[in-house]
C-alpha cells in the first residue's frame, strides 16, 4: 500500500509541475525545420511543439504531416502565429479543430508562406478574418494555399 502511495504522489507532483510550466514536457522533433528535411509531424505533441516553435519566433520552420492527428484535447485552438515557412499536410487530416476568435484559422496569420495538402476537420466561428487553414495575411509576401 506504501508503494502505491509514493507512485501517486509522484504522479501527481509531475502533473503539477508540468501544469505550472516548471518542467516542460516538449515532443522531440524529427528533421531539422528546413525545406529539405522538414519536421515531421505524427502526434498532437509533436504538432503542439512545432506550433510552439513557431509562436516562439522561428517563423520560417518547414514541417510535414505523416499521419492523421486529433487536437480536440484543445477546447478552443492556439493558432500557429506569424508562420513564413513550407507546411505540408502530406494529404493528412487535422480532425477535432475548433476556434472562437477573431484573425482565427490554423494560421492566425501567415506571410510568405506554402500551405499544401492540409484538411483542416471542425469549426471556425469568428467575424473577421476568420477561416480553417489562415485567418489572415499580416506578414509581408503572399501566402500560397495548394490542394486544402
Amino acid at each position: 500500500m506504501k508503494k502505491v502511495r509514493v507512485i501517486s504522489v509522484a504522479v501527481i507532483a509531475a502533473m503539477l509541475i508540468q501544469m505550472l510550466g516548471l518542467i516542460s514536457f516538449a515532443a522531440e522533433l524529427t528533421g531539422s525545420g528546413t525545406a529539405e528535411n522538414p519536421y515531421k509531424l505524427a502526434t498532437y505533441a509533436e504538432l503542439a511543439e512545432f506550433r510552439s516553435k513557431v509562436n516562439s519566433g522561428e517563423i520560417a520552420i518547414c514541417a510535414e504531416l505523416t499521419a492523421d492527428i486529433d487536437v480536440s484535447a484543445e477546447t478552443s485552438w492556439t493558432p500557429i502565429s506569424g508562420f513564413t515557412g513550407i507546411f505540408n499536410g502530406g494529404g493528412h487530416k487535422i480532425s477535432g479543430f475548433g476556434i472562437s476568435s477573431d484573425l482565427a484559422g490554423f494560421f492566425q496569420n501567415a506571410g510568405a508562406a506554402t500551405i499544401k495538402n492540409l484538411i483542416i476537420q471542425g469549426s471556425v466561428n469568428g467575424v473577421n478574418y476568420s477561416a480553417g487553414i489562415v485567418g489572415g495575411n499580416e506578414i509581408s509576401g503572399d501566402i500560397s494555399i495548394e490542394n486544402c
